[in-house]
């Protein structure tokens, strides 16, 4: 993947661990294009070659952590910054049980919660039961997935299935590195996949309930 300076910088940043330079890359890319840009055209391509540096043996796995960190802590940082609506759809997005890398699903998060939606994000590794009890609270329009790794496919399998069984009409958007197919998503069950943060977006716009009311 050809990488632009600015990605470089970043992924420079954070595989030094340079918390305070990390942190203005990131600050100077969001003030100047946005939430979606950073998280899309910087982030995700720097810890995408993260991710490849690894898989090569380049770094090991306590730089892959180190810099992961780092990124998600530049993040954390600028959501002071940001002006948050008041979400009305009701929304979860959730990592299914055993998936750890969570970066992606707070991507989606964070975007979904800027576009009006109301969300509940559980984080890693959510356990099944504990997220269909959220769900079960929570009454979701929409509900999105991540898979990162194809061994947790059959977990996200199961979770659809019970979210189907008990909530009608549910909207379910799959997404992560386990779905390269276009036709993952469908044998999963699932309304759609999206490869991105943005993508998700797009696709939930049209699930939205404009008109929910606060308690809906």
């Amino acid at each position: 993947m050809r990488q632009s300076p600015v990605e470089n910088d970043f992924l420079e940043a954070i595989l030094r661990g340079d918390r305070l330079r990390t942190l203005a890359v990131a600050r100077r890319h969001f003030q100047t294009r946005g939430l979606a840009s950073l998280y899309e055209d910087m982030i995700t391509p720097a810890l995408q070659e993260l991710g490849s540096l690894w898989e090569r043996n380049a770094i090991s796995v306590a730089e892959e952590h180190l810099a992961t960190a780092l990124a998600q802590s530049a993040i954390a940082a600028l959501y002071p910054e940001l002006q948050w609506p008041s979400g009305v759809a009701p929304a979860v997005v959730s990592c299914v049980g055993g998936e750890r890398h969570e970066i992606g699903a707070r991507m989606v998060a964070d975007l979904l919660e800027l576009d009006g939606w109301r969300v509940l994000f559980t984080g890693g590794d959510t356990p099944t039961e504990s997220l269909l009890a959220i769900c079960r609270r929570a009454e979701p329009v929409l509900v999105g997935l991540s898979v990162a790794l194809p061994m947790h496919l059959e977990t996200a399998q199961t979770v659809i299935a019970e979210l189907r069984a008990a909530h009608a009409g549910v909207k379910i958007i799959v997404g992560g590195g386990a779905l390269r197919e276009p036709s993952a998503a469908a044998r999963l069950g699932a309304d759609g996949s999206a490869k991105s943060a943005r993508a998700a977006v797009t696709l939930a716009a049209a699930w939205k309930r404009l008109d929910a009311g606060p308690g809906k």
